[in-house]
């Protein structure tokens, strides 16, 4: 689980530490386990090894888990609304959707947490050595 660190590292250089732990504990480890995990074992089952497949699969990840904790705080809202659900799911989409700069830094950190993940978990390939003799 070291993966989400790397990301984590980035956000407490640029913006603030605080910053980083609360991605880190509300945001990293929840997305790496719900959405993650599983995206790991349909590329291994696949046999989708290669670095820019996890780069990929990271930032996508990443966006996923961002869209379901937007929706996570619309649903769980402690503020009672008169609104109904799933005007309050709509709104919260649309805000995401006009926010393409919190999706591209989103999808980064996800995109370095899996590159992060791949370069600890990827097939080493190791020379053949015959012993002769």
């Amino acid at each position: 689980m070291i993966a989400p660190l790397a990301p984590t590292m980035v956000i407490a250089i640029l913006f603030d530490l605080r910053d980083a732990l609360f991605y880190l504990a509300v945001f990293g480890y929840p997305v790496v386990l719900g959405v993650g995990v599983p995206i790991h074992l349909v590329l291994r089952r696949l046999g989708w090894s290669g670095g820019f497949v996890y780069l990929g699969a990271g930032a996508l990840a990443a966006i996923i888990g961002e869209v379901l904790y937007g929706i996570g705080l619309t649903i769980w809202d402690a503020k009672p609304s008169p609104e109904p659900l799933m005007a309050r799911l709509r709104d919260t989409i649309a805000f995401l959707a006009e926010a393409p700069e919190l999706a591209v830094i989103i999808g980064a950190c996800g995109a370095l947490a899996a590159l992060a993940f791949w370069l600890m978990t990827a097939p080493v390939e190791r020379p053949n050595r015959a012993v002769v003799g």
